[in-house]
């Protein structure tokens, strides 16, 4: 699947107030989707992600981070993980970690990968 229709799919089902919880994380749930701004990314698109049990705990997902992570998994023999998200942003992995699980529950959530073992997002 190329960007353009995995983009698609995202729009499709990612929506205000899904839960995207992992296996071990809770409060993970989407608080705003496009057209919200991501004001850490110079008011891209985006979505705003709870992330603790704080209502000020959140991250931003660009839709262009999206669109990064997901064209480098693909060249990643089709795999999401944390060495295709620290190419790109480590600063981001610095801050918060979850920012890689984040982004591989909106792919899984968007019916774009599957989890494959404790680390890695197969995509499909």
């Amino acid at each position: 699947m190329n960007w353009e229709q995995a983009y698609q799919m995202i729009i499709l089902h990612i929506k205000k107030d899904l839960k995207i919880n992992g296996e071990i994380s809770t409060f993970r749930v989407i608080l705003e989707t496009p057209p919200y701004k991501c004001v850490g990314y110079n008011n891209s698109e985006g979505f705003r992600v709870k992330i603790g049990d704080s209502k000020n705990s959140y991250i931003e997902i660009p839709i262009s981070m999206l669109k990064t992570l997901y064209e480098n998994a693909l060249e990643n023999r089709n795999t999401y993980n944390n060495s295709v998200f620290k190419k790109f942003y480590e600063k981001q992995l610095i801050a918060h970690s979850c920012h890689v699980h984040v982004v591989g529950q909106i792919f899984v959530n968007a019916k774009l990968a599957v989890k494959n073992g404790s680390r890695d997002f197969k995509l499909l």
